[in-house]
């Protein structure tokens, strides 16, 4: 995570936009029927761990 984005437990708008980003640029890990998914998922995990660190 970016250090400009501080580590919190309190689901902010700053991680609200990064779901969505994450989900507009990978559908295909939004929650069938949502137009907003708020969560990410086992797989979308899974994606982004690969995305980061390339694994």
């Amino acid at each position: 995570m970016p250090k400009c984005v501080k580590e919190s437990t309190n689901y902010g708008p700053q991680a609200q936009a990064a779901v969505a980003k994450f989900h507009t640029a990978h559908p295909q890990y939004r929650a069938k029927g949502k137009a907003n998914d708020p969560a990410i998922g086992p797989k979308g995990w899974a994606a982004l761990f690969r995305l980061a660190y390339d694994k």
